[in-house]
């Protein structure tokens, strides 16, 4: 059903201290803001999440934008190795 990955875009510094921590990203090592981006098998854009500061990590992200909510009993999602919330994906 969906092809799901998260992608950041390096931004410029904030001039705000509280906007800066919540903007840099460890794994980047840059200030950046992401996105959590779905897609169908056959290659369309299915959803794409609000924007956020790049210290939010994938796994909080898949967990805060609703997407999980999107999904019914059956569908199949594939995500990379990072996305280690496997359980998050399973409808009870």
């Amino acid at each position: 059903t969906a092809i799901v990955d998260c992608t950041e875009v390096q931004t410029e510094r904030p001039s705000l201290d509280s906007t800066n921590s919540a903007m840099y990203s460890n794994c980047k090592s840059r200030h950046t803001y992401k996105v959590l981006v779905a897609c169908t098998p056959g290659g369309t854009v299915s959803f794409v999440s609000n924007t956020v500061g790049g210290d939010m990590s994938d796994v909080e992200l898949v967990r805060r934008c609703g997407i999980l909510d999107l999904f019914e009993r059956g569908d199949k999602v594939m995500a990379d190795k990072g996305f280690n919330n496997k359980d998050d994906f399973l409808l009870g």
